[in-house]
């Protein structure tokens, strides 16, 4: 044969052999596609929105169809492992274990830093009393480790974040005294430091971070009675100074800190009075003045007050009159500084946690039932006013914490279930 006759066979032969190797190669893809829930298609899009795209091939996720498309124009490259993805994986809602606290403890507190993770303090035990130890829970890795301790052991105090990062500790009490002591927590070094004393000795007091980033400290209790004073605490300086007294003594209720930069205090009890309180006063930084404002429909204390959305505050639940826990919740509107009810809840509980949700859901877990602790939790929308009941929670327990991460997710920490101080914790999702 001459040889532009061999290089015409050799040119049909080749193109014959690739159609077959064309074909077989597209099988192989389409079989591995179909075992990965992968579909191919020449040059048409499902009607979704592209996650990826590698040269001549697109990777686009259907909701709906829980698949991948992949499209392409040629069929001569090859499809490795970086181009296939799948869709992301969700949370499933409801209640899940995580790490165990070092330490068994209830009546603590919970702080969420700066960088995220949770700071908790204090609070107390069985086997060790009133507690100094600090931990963090870190989300990420779901595990709590020790940081430094404080220097004072203490429960019924309370902690607040300051905008430099750092968290003041305040009062509280080493059985049976409360004390005027204060410290700060340093997240960059893991350390507490002594700062100025308070200007009163307290315990079950509120601490509320003001829009000029002082903390006003009001009411408790100093180990002979409910207090109506007030301070406030600059950590530019590391003082306290007094301020105007509230209208009412109270300890055991509620501060928080409204849209409009007020503070609103809710609730508690007098010393030597079973019975709660309903009056409600506002504190307004500009003056330094507390104001009487509208009294609730329930007198309560050991509740809880959670600022909406919409900047109503809605109270839930807590001890009322001779102690008995409520399932009624309230709503205050700072316009008109007046309460009207809401829906009652599914359960009465006091000592619970409530934690608003990114959905703006309110999340109640837990809680004390006139002698019985409880495991339930339900949530509260406030768009209809209705509660609905949630999946309960592992454990029963009360004065545990209730703190909101980064990722939506609410963690449970601690707690008293009747019989033992927890160190357990878990995760809602919501």
């Amino acid at each position: 044969m001459s040889e532009t006759c061999l290089e015409g066979c050799a040119a049909k032969t080749q193109t014959v052999g690739f159609i077959p190797g064309v074909i077989l190669f597209i099988c192989f893809v389409a079989a591995i596609g179909a075992a990965l829930g992968i579909v191919l298609t020449a040059d048409k899009y499902y009607p979704s929105q592209s996650i990826s795209s590698i040269n001549t091939f697109t990777s686009t996720y259907v909701p709906s169809t829980s698949r991948n498309i992949i499209s392409t124009s040629s069929v001569s490259r090859y499809i490795t492992a970086a181009m296939i993805t799948t869709p992301a994986t969700t949370m499933k809602s409801g209640w899940s274990n995580t790490g165990s606290m070092n330490s068994t403890r209830y009546v603590h507190t919970a702080s969420i830093l700066a960088n995220g993770k949770i700071l908790v303090t204090g609070g107390q035990n069985f086997f060790e009393g009133v507690l100094n130890s600090a931990e963090l829970y870190d989300s990420s890795s779901r595990i709590w480790t020790s940081t430094g301790s404080m220097i004072s052991r203490r429960l019924f105090h309370a902690a607040s974040l300051l905008s430099n990062g750092k968290v003041l500790v305040t009062g509280g009490r080493d059985s049976p005294n409360s004390f005027n002591s204060t410290e700060l927590y340093d997240p960059s070094t893991g350390v507490w430091i002594r700062t100025s004393n308070m200007i009163y000795a307290r315990s079950s007091h509120t601490a509320s971070v003001l829009t000029n980033g002082r903390v006003l400290v009001a009411g408790g209790y100093n180990n002979s009675n409910s207090l109506s004073t007030a301070e406030l605490y600059d950590p530019s300086t590391g003082i306290w100074t007094l301020t105007g007294n509230m209208n009412y003594a109270r300890y055991v209720h509620t501060a928080t800190v409204l849209t409009n930069g007020k503070v609103l205090i809710v609730g508690g009890y007098i010393y030597n009075n079973i019975n709660s309180l309903s009056t409600t006063e506002l504190y307004d930084s500009s003056t330094g003045v507390w104001t009487v404002t509208g009294n609730m429909n329930y007198a309560r204390s050991s509740h809880t007050a959670s600022v909406l959305a919409n900047g109503k505050v809605l109270v839930v639940g807590g001890a009322g009159i001779n102690g008995n826990s409520l399932s009624t919740a309230e709503l205050y509107d700072p316009s008109t500084g007046i309460w009207t009810l809401t829906g009652n809840m599914n359960y009465v509980r006091s000592s619970h946690t409530a934690s608003v949700l990114t959905n703006g859901k309110v999340l109640v877990s837990g809680g004390y039932v006139n002698g019985i602790r409880i495991n339930s939790a339900e949530l509260y929308d406030p768009s209809t006013g209705v509660w609905t009941v949630a999946a309960s929670m592992k454990y029963v327990r009360n004065d545990h914490t209730a703190s909101v991460l980064a990722n939506g997710q609410v963690l449970i920490a601690g707690g008293l279930n009747g019989t033992d101080v927890l160190e357990t914790t878990e995760l809602y999702t919501p």
